[in-house]
């Protein structure tokens, strides 16, 4: 049999080093989505949004030579990878990283923000303008396998969107915590009520999940403890429209 660490990089081994994703081809594709969400393309449709806290750590399993690098090295890569990072958002970053982590965890989150946070938050924007009911949130359940450094990786939230955590060999991504049956029923309840009337709310959860506006941003949090938070990216984006 193939240990499951190894089935787990093979399924990841078409990670973001290939970036095969839609073209505005001017045909099939004729502008760019956000652009058409601005202009209203999508205008009255709800949707649900969201990332995981931590989404690139996933990513450290098929390319370790992330863990390898110092700080200097880190910065330099990410600068290569997403073009050139704002003083105002390295200060950030460093001011609000784990005194315990590694060099590694700290400005890896850069790269969450630009390849997943960002575009989350421009799309939320453009549709609540056209007055959708827009309902955000963010995953904060960490896994303890591979010694805990995957954190809230990219796709852990699935299978508590799906409850299907008991499935044979799910449990070697997202571990055993006691609090994960807990936290899929909330998710799975929410995305189904999200499904049937446009909106998650319901008695599943521990508290209402107010739609996201341009003035209040709220997302729910989903964690052992879940709860409405407004605008936790804010700090975060400001950091980085600040380009000095």
């Amino acid at each position: 049999s193939i240990p499951a660490e190894e089935l787990l990089r093979s399924a990841l081994s078409l990670g973001p080093g290939i970036m095969y994703g839609p073209v505005v081809d001017g045909r099939v594709l004729r502008r760019h989505p956000i652009e058409a969400l601005h202009d209203g393309a999508a205008s009255g449709i709800p949707i649900l949004i969201g990332v995981t806290k931590d989404e690139y750590n996933l990513f450290t399993l098929t390319d370790p030579s992330w863990m390898k690098l110092g700080e200097k090295e880190l910065l330099d890569r990410i600068n290569r990878e997403v073009g050139p990072v704002p003083e105002a958002a390295i200060r950030y970053y460093a001011e609000t990283a784990e005194p315990s982590a590694p060099a590694w965890q700290t400005w890896l989150r850069i790269m969450t923000y630009r390849v997943f946070v960002e575009g989350m938050l421009r799309t939320a924007d453009a549709q609540a303008a056209h007055g959708a009911d827009v309902y955000m949130y963010r995953f904060d359940y960490e896994t303890p396998v591979f010694g805990g450094q995957l954190k809230a990786c990219h796709a852990l939230e699935l299978p508590f969107v799906f409850h299907n955590l008991h499935q044979p060999g799910v449990a070697n991504f997202v571990g055993n915590r006691p609090e994960r049956e807990a936290i899929a029923n909330e998710m799975h309840y929410a995305w189904l009520s999200f499904a049937r009337t446009g909106n998650p709310n319901g008695d599943h959860l521990p508290e209402a999940w107010p739609a996201y506006t341009s003035e209040r941003k709220a997302a729910f949090v989903f964690s052992a403890a879940s709860h409405v938070e407004d605008d936790p990216f804010g700090r975060e984006r400001a950091a980085w429209m600040t380009r000095t």
